[in-house]
């Protein structure tokens, strides 16, 4: 079953995928362990947006409790016709480089 995550930068739900989910799950299980808390909290209060491809973009937010410290960042796609926005991974990182800030948390 699909899970939502509101997202107040989009204005709109995102959806993570049972698919998904495995995939982040198999690759990066720390990210998962205490729940979807990281997902959520970098889904709805990130500290940068980044524009990846012109339909994705990379929401990214720092931890201190991941990893020793970690930046948690989570692809975001946009589908059109109907609207559709849903996470293709989540992974962590001691810093993000890749795309172009479109947005940053004061």
């Amino acid at each position: 079953m699909p899970r939502f995550f509101p997202c107040p930068y989009l204005g709109v739900d995102v959806e993570l995928t049972d698919e998904r989910e495995d995939y982040i799950r198999g690759k990066h299980a720390a990210i998962l362990r205490p729940g979807f808390d990281y997902i959520a909290g970098t889904i709805e209060a990130p500290e940068e947006v980044r524009r990846t491809e012109p339909n994705a973009r990379l929401f990214v937010r720092w931890y201190d409790g991941l990893a020793g410290g970690k930046y948690l960042a989570v692809s975001v796609v946009e589908q059109p016709g109907p609207t559709r926005h849903w996470i293709v991974t989540a992974y962590m990182a001691r810093r993000v480089t890749k795309g172009v800030i479109e947005w940053a948390g004061t």
